[in-house]
């Protein structure tokens, strides 16, 4: 869905002495980070400060409930376009916990 030379951008921090690979990065700056497995607290804290501007996609249906508590809340969600936007007024209800604060 990216052009390649979009993907997977290597960085070096020599500060702190790390390697961040962005799964995407535009030209101007903005970094995707497309997240599947767990991913610990301070693993995610240091790519949120390493890249100034992230926005995560996760996945929202990889634990066994989140796929029931999407389907009580948005019971066609698997057929609406792509470009759908929601807004919940409770989205601790509907979203994992782990990831619900974060940009």
């Amino acid at each position: 869905m990216f052009p390649v030379e979009w993907q997977e951008i290597r960085h070096e921090d020599p500060r702190a002495n790390e390697i961040h690979i962005a799964d995407v990065k535009t030209p101007n700056g903005v970094v995707i980070e497309f997240q599947h497995s767990f991913l610990k607290e301070p693993e995610k804290s240091a790519r949120e400060v390493f890249y100034k501007n992230l926005h995560w996609v996760v996945d929202g249906i990889r634990l066994p409930n989140d796929l029931k508590r999407f389907l009580e809340e948005i019971p066609d969600w698997l057929t609406l376009p792509i470009q759908t936007r929601f807004k919940f007024q409770f989205p601790d209800a509907l979203l994992p916990t782990a990831w619900i604060s974060r940009p």
